[in-house]
């Protein structure tokens, strides 16, 4: 063997070993239980302006939804989430009948705050009595939207269904009508589990 060869071999593993424990201190900050965090509670409401459009009659399975916080929401006198905070969705079913009115489903899944970090989010469009509203300008529009849930199953539920499952909005438009969200609609979200975000 080389004799040249067993200090660069030596040196190797000492880089080595400092890395590692760089990364596993890394790890551990990252892990850290007392790291600043704030918890937005499940039933929170909050308002976002609509950045991309929306209508019932040319959406797509798959197609984005694109939504901005209006406004900071705090808890406890805290920012948790600031204004222009990205919200994001998919149209996660559409089904379109001409003799039928049937719902397209939208599923609110992400919010990307500030640091650029996206955020798992399980959020439905607010309703009461099967009607949602919107702020377009100095106008409010109701327009049809429900949230499924575990009665709407004739017989048993599947056993595959999970309740984040019944977590969409669906957008019902009435026969030969359609739901049209435009840019700079402002619509009302709650929160269907617990969010936790990084404090800012």
């Amino acid at each position: 063997m080389d004799k040249n060869w067993i200090p660069n071999f030596k040196t190797v593993i000492l880089v080595l070993g400092l890395w590692l424990v760089r990364s596993q201190s890394c790890a551990a900050e990252q892990l850290n239980p007392h790291a600043s965090v704030i918890s937005i509670p499940a039933q929170t409401k909050f308002r976002v302006l609509m950045s991309a459009p929306l209508n019932t009659d040319t959406v797509q399975e798959g197609d984005k939804f694109l939504a901005k916080t209006s406004e900071d929401l705090s808890v406890d006198g805290v920012v948790a989430l600031p204004a222009n905070c990205l919200v994001e969705g998919v149209i996660s079913n559409v089904k379109r009948n001409r003799y039928v009115s049937t719902p397209t489903q939208l599923k609110i899944n992400s919010v990307t705050v500030p640091e650029g970090l996206s955020i798992p989010l399980v959020a439905n469009i607010v309703n009461h009595g099967g009607m949602a509203r919107l702020r377009r300008g100095h106008m409010e529009i109701a327009f049809q939207a429900s949230r499924p849930y575990p009665g709407c199953f004739i017989g048993a539920v599947p056993e595959n269904l999970r309740l984040q499952d019944f977590n969409v909005t669906n957008l019902s438009a009435k026969r030969n009508q359609h739901i049209d969200l435009q840019v700079g609609d402002e619509l009302t979200i709650e929160l269907a589990e617990e969010l936790r975000v990084p404090a800012f």
